[in-house]
């Protein structure tokens, strides 16, 4: 989907979706797809229906990345981002790095779900990508 800020006929914004419909039992990678324009990633929610609790070895990260650059991420782990309430949208942690939220023609983008110890599997669970076009 394309849009536009009110009153701004220039910038066009863009999100990029993905869900996954079982749960997850170990770490998995999923291509989202290859861009065609320039973009940079302005934020990212997920949502877990179900929700997923923290624990200091045993956890999940969530990832954003363009090849194997993290543009955003949440951790699960105790002490980092942790717990995900029950069916309530959270923002990822973008990187401090401008540039390495930038994206260039050409890239790919993946979603990755990093298993850490034996974590318990990942419920159901949907990211949304919001981009500017530059």
């Amino acid at each position: 989907m394309i849009d536009r800020e009110e009153n701004d006929v220039f910038t066009e914004f863009t999100e990029i979706d993905h869900g996954w419909l079982a749960a997850i039992a170990a770490t998995t990678v999923n291509k989202l797809r290859t861009i065609r324009r320039p973009m940079r990633v302005e934020y990212v929610e997920l949502i877990l229906p179900a929700g997923y609790t923290q624990d200091a070895a045993n956890f999940y990260t969530i990832e954003l990345r363009k090849g194997a650059t993290v543009i955003a991420s949440w951790s699960c782990q105790t002490g980092a981002q942790g717990t995900i309430a029950a069916d309530t949208f959270v923002s990822l942690v973008l990187s401090a790095t401008d540039a390495n939220r930038v994206c260039a023609p050409g890239n790919v983008l993946s979603l990755a779900l990093v298993k850490s110890g034996s974590a318990a599997n990942l419920p159901i669970g949907r990211v949304v990508a919001h981009c500017k076009y530059v």
